[in-house]
């Protein structure tokens, strides 16, 4: 797992250094976000800020997506739904 910067995050998409980006709800009901290189065998999870050693955190899918969506990705997988919130 490497954490890296919103703007790293996005030349990876940009040059095919992830493949596949993965919305994710955490135990908090925050959703985070990565991506998947698999031929390098590595997540990239999004950063919470310059400096910092946290992950980013959404409050709603709806946010994470739009994210998602200015990326220019048009498809990811989410994990965490469920019919009990």
């Amino acid at each position: 797992m490497e954490l890296v910067l919103v703007s790293e995050f996005r030349k990876l998409v940009e040059s095919g250094g992830i493949h596949h980006v993965v919305a994710t709800k955490s135990q908090t009901c925050k959703w985070h976000c990565f991506g998947v290189n698999p031929e390098r065998g590595v997540c990239y999870y999004v950063k919470a800020a310059r400096g910092s050693n946290q992950i980013r955190e959404w409050s709603g899918l709806n946010f994470l997506g739009s994210f998602i969506e200015k990326l220019g990705i048009k498809k990811f997988t989410v994990q965490g739904l469920s019919s009990d919130g």
